[in-house]
């Protein structure tokens, strides 16, 4: 993400900001200034938007492009937009990684050793989780044996931390192991299939 001529607004710039930094992002546009970057790209003119204001475009085609964070909700009046942002706050699911409260990445274990790892994690969104759990998706390859391969997670509002922890038998040989978690529902299928999971990353020594 460049600006070689330095003129994006400051919308732009908070928006390139936000992705940095994986906020949540949503993008609504005004159905005529999204039809007259059509006829702008197609035939080279069009009478919405101002001369000077053209590098809207420019944005728009940048939300477009990026991997996530490239959904974009279409208005033509007040009350579409209202029934967008009630849409996308009202549905809107997310979590975020808080701490590994017990056994950071790279901790040395022993073999054959038992130990608790604990992680905090955030209901980022504005839906509230019931009938969740983690479950462990490279079970058997990981080297660590867990207690349980799934977890239930206890109710949580929009908002709310909860913990989750795990006891987990290391090898009986020297190495380095790393057991992954992901969010699923009931039917045990992923929640947040694009975001990273949780990871139990140690060093197995004698």
């Amino acid at each position: 993400m460049s600006d070689e001529d330095g003129l994006i607004s400051i919308t732009h710039k908070e928006f390139r900001e936000a992705y940095r930094i994986r906020l949540p992002i949503f993008v609504l546009v005004d159905h005529r200034t999204w039809n007259a970057r059509k006829r702008f790209k197609e035939q080279g003119i069009q009478h919405f938007v101002p001369e000077k204001h053209l590098h809207v475009f420019d944005f728009i085609d940048e939300i477009s492009r990026q991997p996530r964070n490239n959904w974009i909700y279409f208005y033509r009046n007040r009350r579409d937009m209202r029934s967008a942002i009630e849409q996308m706050l009202f549905n809107f699911d997310d979590a975020s990684f808080v701490a590994d409260v017990t056994v950071p990445d790279g901790t040395i274990v022993h073999t054959n050793e038992e130990f608790e790892k604990v992680w905090q994690i955030k209901n980022s969104g504005c839906v509230i989780w019931e009938g969740r759990y983690l479950q462990e998706e490279n079970s058997g390859a990981s080297g660590l044996v867990p207690s349980n391969s799934t977890i239930a997670i206890p109710r949580t509002l929009p908002g709310e931390t909860v913990r989750f922890a795990v006891t987990f038998r290391a090898p009986k040989y020297p190495s380095t192991c790393e057991s992954y978690w992901k969010m699923v529902d009931s039917y045990r299928r992923p929640i947040f299939p694009d975001k990273k999971g949780l990871f139990c990353r140690v060093k197995i020594t004698y």
